[in-house]
């Protein structure tokens, strides 16, 4: 399994983002990964200038992607976008 996190919006549109092996994960981050997958869509947070983050989840089943706005994201998969 790879896990892709991508950061994108705020003031200047700012994006990064980063890949990462299913097994190097640590069992804090497949519990909220789970928890985000489960939670289903989300509404973007009202405002401007918040984050959105983009999960792929690819596995041999296939391609999940999955949009998150920032008061949704947990912070320990957030941080994989800005290593």
């Amino acid at each position: 399994m790879k896990v892709t996190v991508e950061r994108h919006g705020g003031f200047a549109g700012f994006h990064c983002g980063a890949t990462v092996e299913g097994d190097a994960l640590s069992a804090e981050q497949r519990e909220a990964l789970a928890a985000v997958q489960s939670a289903g869509p989300a509404a973007a947070d009202p405002g401007a200038d918040h984050f959105v983050y983009k999960i792929e989840i690819e596995d041999e089943g296939g391609k999940q992607v999955l949009r998150v706005p920032e008061s949704r994201m947990p912070s320990v998969l957030a941080k994989i976008a800005t290593q």
